[in-house]
Protein backbone atom coordinates (compact mmCIF):
# COMPACT_ATOMS: atom_id res chain seq x y z
CA UNK A 1 0.00 0.00 0.00
CA UNK A 2 1.64 3.50 -1.24
CA UNK A 3 0.54 6.39 -0.46
CA UNK A 4 2.80 8.80 -1.98
CA UNK A 5 2.24 10.91 -5.21
CA UNK A 6 4.20 10.01 -7.89
CA UNK A 7 4.59 13.93 -9.57
CA UNK A 8 6.73 12.34 -12.86
CA UNK A 9 4.17 13.43 -15.21
CA UNK A 10 1.18 15.27 -15.98
CA UNK A 11 -1.41 13.48 -13.59
CA UNK A 12 0.81 13.04 -10.74
CA UNK A 13 2.47 16.65 -10.62
CA UNK A 14 -1.10 17.87 -11.29
CA UNK A 15 -1.98 15.82 -8.02
CA UNK A 16 0.56 17.03 -5.94
CA UNK A 17 -0.04 20.43 -6.86
CA UNK A 18 -3.82 20.12 -5.78
CA UNK A 19 -2.87 18.56 -2.74
CA UNK A 20 -0.69 21.07 -1.53
CA UNK A 21 -2.48 24.19 -2.24
CA UNK A 22 -5.52 22.50 0.41
CA UNK A 23 -3.06 21.42 2.57
CA UNK A 24 -1.31 24.84 2.75
CA UNK A 25 -3.78 27.36 1.93
CA UNK A 26 -7.01 26.06 2.78
CA UNK A 27 -9.06 26.69 0.07
CA UNK A 28 -12.17 25.11 -0.90
CA UNK A 29 -12.45 22.93 -3.55
CA UNK A 30 -14.66 24.99 -5.38
CA UNK A 31 -11.99 27.94 -5.35
CA UNK A 32 -9.12 25.10 -6.63
CA UNK A 33 -11.16 24.15 -9.53
CA UNK A 34 -12.14 27.87 -10.77
CA UNK A 35 -8.42 28.62 -10.37
CA UNK A 36 -7.35 30.06 -13.56
CA UNK A 37 -4.03 30.67 -15.25
CA UNK A 38 -5.03 34.92 -14.82
CA UNK A 39 -5.41 34.29 -11.29
CA UNK A 40 -1.79 33.34 -10.49
CA UNK A 41 0.47 36.22 -9.67
CA UNK A 42 4.34 35.49 -10.17
CA UNK A 43 5.74 39.20 -9.04
CA UNK A 44 3.61 39.17 -5.87
CA UNK A 45 3.42 36.06 -5.69
CA UNK A 46 -0.12 35.28 -4.84
CA UNK A 47 -3.48 33.63 -5.56
CA UNK A 48 -6.16 35.25 -6.55
CA UNK A 49 -9.21 33.24 -5.29
CA UNK A 50 -13.37 33.27 -5.77
CA UNK A 51 -14.52 31.96 -2.15
CA UNK A 52 -18.30 31.91 -0.65
CA UNK A 53 -20.42 34.40 -2.25
CA UNK A 54 -18.13 35.41 -4.98
CA UNK A 55 -15.68 37.02 -2.37
CA UNK A 56 -12.21 37.51 -3.78
CA UNK A 57 -9.28 36.21 -1.93
CA UNK A 58 -5.49 37.41 -2.91
CA UNK A 59 -3.30 34.26 -0.77
CA UNK A 60 -0.33 34.45 -0.53
CA UNK A 61 1.41 31.80 -2.25
CA UNK A 62 4.47 29.97 0.08
CA UNK A 63 7.22 28.94 -1.62
CA UNK A 64 6.34 24.99 -1.68
CA UNK A 65 3.00 25.90 -3.77
CA UNK A 66 4.55 27.97 -6.00
CA UNK A 67 6.95 24.77 -6.88
CA UNK A 68 4.39 22.05 -7.01
CA UNK A 69 2.73 24.95 -9.54
CA UNK A 70 5.47 25.40 -11.43
CA UNK A 71 6.51 21.30 -11.49
CA UNK A 72 2.46 20.53 -12.77
CA UNK A 73 1.92 23.85 -15.34
CA UNK A 74 5.86 22.45 -17.35
CA UNK A 75 3.54 19.37 -18.01
CA UNK A 76 0.03 20.78 -17.96
CA UNK A 77 -2.25 19.27 -20.73
CA UNK A 78 -4.96 21.39 -22.27
CA UNK A 79 -7.41 22.39 -24.89
CA UNK A 80 -6.32 25.45 -26.90
CA UNK A 81 -7.44 28.34 -25.00
CA UNK A 82 -8.32 26.14 -21.43
CA UNK A 83 -7.04 29.02 -18.89
CA UNK A 84 -8.45 26.84 -16.01
CA UNK A 85 -4.78 25.71 -14.00
CA UNK A 86 -6.14 21.91 -13.14
CA UNK A 87 -6.80 19.97 -16.12
CA UNK A 88 -8.76 16.62 -16.47
CA UNK A 89 -6.29 13.68 -16.85
CA UNK A 90 -8.42 12.02 -19.92
CA UNK A 91 -9.69 13.82 -23.09
CA UNK A 92 -11.21 16.50 -23.44
CA UNK A 93 -8.56 17.99 -21.77
CA UNK A 94 -10.90 21.08 -20.01
CA UNK A 95 -10.48 22.16 -16.26
CA UNK A 96 -11.69 19.98 -13.42
CA UNK A 97 -14.70 20.20 -11.69
CA UNK A 98 -15.17 20.31 -7.99
CA UNK A 99 -16.15 16.41 -8.00
CA UNK A 100 -12.75 16.08 -9.63
CA UNK A 101 -10.82 17.96 -7.21
CA UNK A 102 -12.81 15.95 -4.14
CA UNK A 103 -11.81 12.61 -6.24
CA UNK A 104 -8.34 13.16 -6.30
CA UNK A 105 -7.74 13.65 -2.57
CA UNK A 106 -10.15 11.09 -1.71
CA UNK A 107 -8.26 8.54 -3.98
CA UNK A 108 -4.89 9.47 -2.29
CA UNK A 109 -6.05 9.50 1.04
CA UNK A 110 -7.50 6.09 0.24
CA UNK A 111 -4.13 5.00 -1.20
CA UNK A 112 -2.26 6.28 1.76
CA UNK A 113 -4.94 3.96 4.17
CA UNK A 114 -6.94 7.07 4.87
CA UNK A 115 -10.61 6.10 4.23
CA UNK A 116 -13.32 8.74 4.57
CA UNK A 117 -10.91 11.48 4.56
CA UNK A 118 -12.16 14.01 1.91
CA UNK A 119 -10.19 17.80 0.72
CA UNK A 120 -12.52 20.02 3.27
CA UNK A 121 -10.23 18.31 6.28
CA UNK A 122 -6.88 19.82 4.57
CA UNK A 123 -8.97 22.99 5.30
CA UNK A 124 -8.81 21.85 8.74
CA UNK A 125 -5.45 21.05 8.63
CA UNK A 126 -4.03 24.33 7.17
CA UNK A 127 -5.89 25.91 10.18
CA UNK A 128 -4.03 23.92 12.61
CA UNK A 129 -0.45 24.60 11.28
CA UNK A 130 -1.24 28.43 11.21
CA UNK A 131 -1.94 27.46 15.40
CA UNK A 132 0.93 25.37 15.60
CA UNK A 133 3.28 27.27 14.03
CA UNK A 134 2.85 30.23 16.69
CA UNK A 135 0.26 32.13 14.38
CA UNK A 136 -3.63 32.99 16.02
CA UNK A 137 -7.42 32.52 14.93
CA UNK A 138 -7.39 36.21 13.23
CA UNK A 139 -4.62 34.71 11.04
CA UNK A 140 -6.64 31.38 10.48
CA UNK A 141 -9.29 33.77 9.35
CA UNK A 142 -7.82 35.78 6.76
CA UNK A 143 -6.14 32.75 5.29
CA UNK A 144 -9.51 30.69 5.12
CA UNK A 145 -11.64 34.03 4.06
CA UNK A 146 -14.21 33.87 7.19
CA UNK A 147 -16.44 36.58 7.77
CA UNK A 148 -16.35 35.97 11.35
CA UNK A 149 -14.21 34.59 13.89
CA UNK A 150 -16.09 32.04 15.24
CA UNK A 151 -16.33 30.31 12.09
CA UNK A 152 -12.52 30.28 11.71
CA UNK A 153 -12.47 28.58 15.36
CA UNK A 154 -14.48 25.45 14.61
CA UNK A 155 -11.22 24.71 12.13
CA UNK A 156 -8.76 25.35 13.78
CA UNK A 157 -8.70 22.77 17.03
CA UNK A 158 -5.92 22.43 19.44
CA UNK A 159 -4.12 19.12 19.67
CA UNK A 160 -4.43 18.76 23.11
CA UNK A 161 -1.53 15.74 23.57
CA UNK A 162 1.23 17.48 23.18
CA UNK A 163 -0.32 19.94 25.86
CA UNK A 164 -0.90 17.41 28.54
CA UNK A 165 2.26 17.66 30.29
CA UNK A 166 2.08 21.09 30.56
CA UNK A 167 -1.13 20.71 32.56
CA UNK A 168 -1.09 20.94 36.31
CA UNK A 169 -1.59 17.44 37.75
CA UNK A 170 -5.09 18.05 40.13
CA UNK A 171 -4.48 14.66 41.44
CA UNK A 172 -1.68 15.80 44.08
CA UNK A 173 -3.98 18.64 45.28
CA UNK A 174 -3.87 18.59 49.36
Amino acid sequence: MGGAVDPGGPTGSRDMAIIVMLARLGVRVGEVAGLTLDDINWREPSLRVVGKGGRVLILPMPVDVGEALVAYLRVRRAEPGERGVFIRSLPPFKALNRAGVTEIIFKHARLAGLEGVYAHRLRHTAATQILAGGGNFRQVQELLGHAGLASSMTYARVDMVPLRPLAPSWGNLP
